[in-house]
């Protein structure tokens, strides 16, 4: 077994925040169909070798599937033109070319390349064969048994320059422990080790021509401790991608590389079954959005371990696909900050990685996207009384395009959110107030509500727990409307998006289409009132306000008359 190539550097960021609580069994069941076949010969044993640990367990192979390799007859023809149907060989052994029927399973082992295949049609000249053959199924190589994989992704030494020089010498990865400069008086440092596994494991029974059990797991042992560095007051949105942080050159061989691994069989004439694993692509933004009052560090951790991946069980082509999300990570609290305001973070890890069993007999890959937001407060609740609150939150994402020749399985592995972490208490309230408006004569008209809309200009006054906190320039509005006798309602709206004008540290103002119940002959004449209720204001990190504060009257109000 080796190695050739390999990129460790895969997932360095892959859960650089990411985080859970749930956890489900790896495997399941073993729900296989598998049977004992005493009468046949099969390989039990493990090793490890560069990294990848391997293990076959009672693993049958068909004693009916033909081994042809270079020692047996001159393979003329190369993984192409096999791949297009056809096969050409010659000065073949009598025992072999007797052998060669339609129908039968060929597993061609070259230097260049291994293939399994199934011969459909066999013409002879002297002792050179052409033969047609077509994509052979693994459960047609072997009859039983299992073949686990787990790939440690930090201990190869194979990943080498053009020049042959190793990049590094103990581990592939970036490096997370450096502090990087983000501009505007902004340093992070990721502070952060990941140990990286991948697994992968596949279950055969006699006369089942796929697998009975397919498995992918990626595993991450984490210890994430990142660090935030404010130089002084500031109140804005900063993004940026963390791969421009790791040299250019770097990212592109990791693009480019692949963990090309021989299982080693070594009975009846199999040595090795080929496996490869590559990483198409990795993207990681981050947006951070600081509202402060003086310079503030920020800090928090995540340790554990965490699995993502699925199972797939087939009777027949018939598969059964279960979901696998395992976590133990724990959170924890800065032991030391200095916040003076409001630090929220949003990052997403998106990863591209495609996994493939015998020259892509078996294959699977798709976008596995880890989305983490943490918002971390220090305000003073009530003069003198600080308060700190800290919630980190994670969603897990993975959409997974298995190709098994005979089926093809869309995966959806997760799509859940976890609350991770909760410290203190976060406040998400704000106070929207003193509004006022002004109905122009630009109009339309829905028919659908039977209505005619117009626009109509609206200003009011904010405020945020956090000194100094502006609003975004979009918010999320919900509203219903009704019409003048106040009871009929005309229309609701849910989480339309205004885009805000004129925003100061205390103002801003934006537009809404009111509309107003069409009457009169032929519903041509629109009315003259409608009535706003219910109106629930967020920003977009969840901070929400209910109703309109008046500030002259020292109440909340949720009803508003408006008049054209």
């Amino acid at each position: 077994m080796k190695i050739k190539k390999i990129s460790s550097v895969l997932f360095a960021s892959f859960l650089l925040f990411a985080t859970g609580c749930e956890k489900e069994q790896f495997y399941g069941e073993d729900d296989s169909s598998s049977q004992e076949l005493s009468d046949v010969q099969s390989v039990t044993k493990s090793g490890e070798e560069n990294g990848v640990n391997y293990s076959l367990n009672g693993l049958v192979i068909n004693p009916d599937v033909v081994i042809i390799n270079e020692g047996s007859a001159e393979i003329e023809s190369d993984m192409q033109e096999i791949s297009g149907g056809i096969l050409k060989l010659s000065n073949l052994s009598n025992e072999l070319a007797e052998s060669l029927k339609i129908g039968t399973v060929l597993y061609v082992n070259t230097i260049d390349f291994t293939a399994l295949q199934k011969i459909t049609a066999v013409q002879k000249s002297g002792n050179s064969y052409l033969l047609s053959v077509e994509q052979a199924q693994l459960g047609e190589l072997f009859d039983g048994g299992s073949i686990d994989v787990s790939v440690d992704l930090n201990k190869s030494a194979g990943l080498r320059s053009a020049g042959g020089k190793n990049l590094y010498d103990k581990y592939l990865e970036i490096n997370l422990q450096d502090e990087y400069d983000l501009g505007n008086g902004m340093k992070f440092n990721p502070s952060t080790d990941i140990k990286m596994t991948y697994n992968i494991r596949l279950e055969f029974s006699r006369f089942q021509i796929l697998p009975t059990i397919f498995s992918s797991i990626f595993e991450c042992n984490l210890a994430i401790n990142p660090v935030f560095h404010f130089e002084n007051s500031m109140n804005g949105i900063y993004n940026f991608e963390l791969g421009q942080y790791i040299p250019e050159a770097l990212m592109e061989l990791i693009k480019a590389q692949e963990i090309d691994i021989e299982i080693p069989i070594n009975t009846l004439g199999i040595e090795t079954l080929p496996a490869k694993i590559s990483i198409r692509d990795i993207q990681i933004p981050v947006t951070v959005e600081a509202n402060l009052s003086e310079e503030s560090t920020v800090s928090f951790g995540l340790n554990g371990t965490f699995r993502l991946g699925y199972k797939i069980s087939i009777n027949g082509l018939i598969p059964r696909v279960t979901p696998v999300f395992e976590n133990s990570i724990a959170a924890s609290f800065p032991s030391t900050t200095n916040l003076n305001g409001e630090v929220i973070t949003n990052s997403k890890i998106i990863i591209d990685p495609v996994v493939s069993i015998l020259n892509d007999s078996y294959k699977a890959g798709g976008d596995i996207i880890v989305e983490k937001s943490a918002i971390m407060q220090n305000y003073n609740a009530l003069p003198g009384q600080p308060t700190v609150g800290l919630e980190v939150n994670a969603n897990v994402a993975a959409t997974v395009l298995v190709d098994l020749l005979l089926i093809r399985v869309p995966v959806n592995i997760l799509n859940q959110e976890i609350a991770s972490l909760s410290y203190g208490q976060v406040n998400r309230s704000m106070i929207f107030s003193d509004m006022t408006y002004n109905v122009t004569s630009t109009n339309s008209t829905n028919l659908l509500i039977t209505s005619r809309l117009f626009a109509t200009n609206f200003a009011m006054k904010y405020k945020y727990p956090i000194l100094g906190k502006r609003v975004p320039n979009k918010l999320l509005i919900s509203y219903d409307v009704f019409q003048d006798n106040g009871t009929s309602r005309i229309t609701s709206v849910t989480n339309q998006e205004i885009t805000l004008t004129d925003i100061t540290a205390d103002s801003f103002r934006f537009r809404l289409d009111v509309p107003f119940r069409l009457g009169g002959l032929l519903l041509t004449t629109p009315q003259s009132r409608s009535f706003i209720r219910n109106i629930v204001i967020r920003d977009h990190n969840g901070f929400e306000y209910q109703g309109i504060f008046n500030s002259s009257r020292n109440v909340v109000e949720n009803n508003f008359e408006i008049r054209r």
